[in-house]
């Protein structure tokens, strides 16, 4: 597997974790201030925050290939004084994927360990879900069709305890177990229940959830997701028939709480339970506890449409945030070789002028860490001398000094000795750079000799000031 796919994948799993907490403390600033929304609301912004973090996936590709460096700004570029600009690189995860370790006579790579675990998890995930699957369609095989509401099928089976509705096999199936014939009220109830999941496309949602845990299998944010989801459902469905389609509340909090006595087993992959059994945060007689206090609230209908705009935009505003340092922290892609300059041809760079001592870059790329670097623990930096053209396009880049770098007696930085090893990676990248053009009597002129330094480093130590 590709170094970059696997940045990207475990770029996936921190943006959800990091979404799930943003979520959990939206929830609680709107319960201190007051402007917390409907669980039928949550359940949307819940499943639009879901979408965001999986499509910024390709989107974040589809930007890397066709506008490399998109982001302007992303981290604060800091100029130290004096004559040379100077930008320090760490080893990113990609870079640090390719190095290679021995153990013994065998040589391995990260990137090949971390592919082989995790297919491996996979693997395992996928037998687990096959097992569900075989459950799950031993008891639909072994149920009795009752009838049929608009294309979804109704049945009846002595072999489940709590109802629930699935179209993990294809089309829409509502199951009641057997018991509930005994109580026709209960049986309405349950029925309209599972109905109104079907409603509110909850079936295809869970289906989209089991995929992503089996993905994303380790992680346990996109467990806690599922979890989440699974809460807000059974909530968003109570308040929907109890507020919307004047189901009386006591009769139905009766049916819950006789549902929930019956209820036994594990609750079946990727279906719809009236009673969910597993919950990280409670055990389910907490939640049912929950739901049946909430039916007993009167719905509070003032200023929905600003306590749900409120609720979006705090939550909207960290999770931009939090996306754009998670996904666009690496926005380089396959550079465009950079045919290197020797030393001798070089021109000898003129003094950089004071008043050109902030020109910084307005698009600037990531270098890749030489693997043969990263394979001996080598630093070093490239002082590269180039032109910004009316356009503000890097041009006419050559590297005046390359250096090995290591930590003197004093802890700064010093050259041990003059290399190349950094000179390639460092033009590559800096080719793709862009700058504000140089402004005279409103034209834009060439800027010629601006001299950066760019300096790689294997840890997040502070440059000395």
């Amino acid at each position: 597997m590709n170094a970059n796919i696997l940045e990207l994948y475990f770029k996936l799993n921190l943006l959800m974790g990091a979404a799930f907490l943003w979520w959990v403390l939206t929830r609680q600033l709107a319960k201190v201030f007051r402007f917390e929304t409907s669980h039928a609301r949550q359940l949307k912004v819940a499943r639009i925050i879901i979408l965001s973090v999986l499509l910024s996936v390709p989107l974040v590709v589809f930007l890397n290939g066709f506008l490399p460096g998109w982001v302007k700004g992303v981290e604060k570029v800091v100029s130290r004084p004096g004559l040379i600009q100077e930008f320090t690189f760490t080893a990113g995860m990609g870079d640090l994927l390719k190095n290679k370790f021995r153990i013994g006579m065998i040589t391995l790579a990260p990137e090949f360990v971390l592919f082989s675990l995790l297919l491996a998890g996979l693997l395992l995930q996928i037998g687990r879900m096959t097992i569900q699957v075989g459950r799950l369609r031993k008891i639909i095989c072994g149920a009795t069709e009752w009838k049929s509401i608009n294309g979804i099928h109704l049945l009846i089976s002595d072999s489940i305890t709590s109802p629930f509705s699935t179209r993990a096999l294809g089309s829409r199936q509502i199951v009641m177990p057997a018991q509930l014939l005994e109580s026709p009220g209960n049986l309405r109830l349950a029925i309209k229940h599972e109905l109104q999941h079907v409603r509110n496309g909850d079936l295809e949602w869970v289906i989209l959830l089991e995929a992503i845990k089996v993905l994303c299998f380790w992680n346990p944010f996109a467990w806690l997701w599922h979890n989440e989801f699974d809460c807000l459902q059974e909530f968003a469905c109570d308040e929907v028939l109890v507020n919307e389609r004047k189901v009386n509340s006591q009769a139905y909090g009766i049916c819950l709480l006789d549902v929930a006595s019956n209820v036994s087993g594990r609750a079946l992959l990727a279906s719809s339970n009236m009673v969910p059994k597993f919950s990280l945060w409670q055990n389910h007689k907490t939640q049912l506890k929950r739901r049946i206090l909430m039916l007993m609230k009167v719905s509070n209908k003032n200023n929905v449409m600003l306590k749900t705009i409120c609720y979006s935009l705090l939550l909207g505003f960290g999770l931009s945030d939090t996306a754009v340092m998670v996904l666009a922290a690496d926005s380089g892609g396959s550079a465009v070789p950079v045919k290197p300059v020797a030393l001798k041809d070089a021109v000898p760079p003129k003094p950089v002028k004071p008043a050109d001592k902030d020109v910084l870059p307005v698009l600037r790329v990531n270098p890749t860490y030489p693997a043969e670097a990263l394979e001996h623990g080598t630093e070093g930096s490239v002082v590269v001398d180039f032109t910004i053209d009316e356009n503000g396009k890097v041009q006419d880049a050559i590297a005046v000094k390359n250096c090995i770098e290591t930590k003197g007696s004093d802890l700064k930085r010093v050259c041990v000795k003059e290399d190349d090893t950094f000179k390639e990676s460092a033009l590559t990248a800096l080719s793709r750079w862009e700058y504000n053009p140089k402004m005279e009597n409103g034209i834009a002129v060439k800027r010629e000799h601006v001299q950066t330094m760019l300096r790689f480093q294997l840890n997040n130590d502070e440059l000395p000031k």
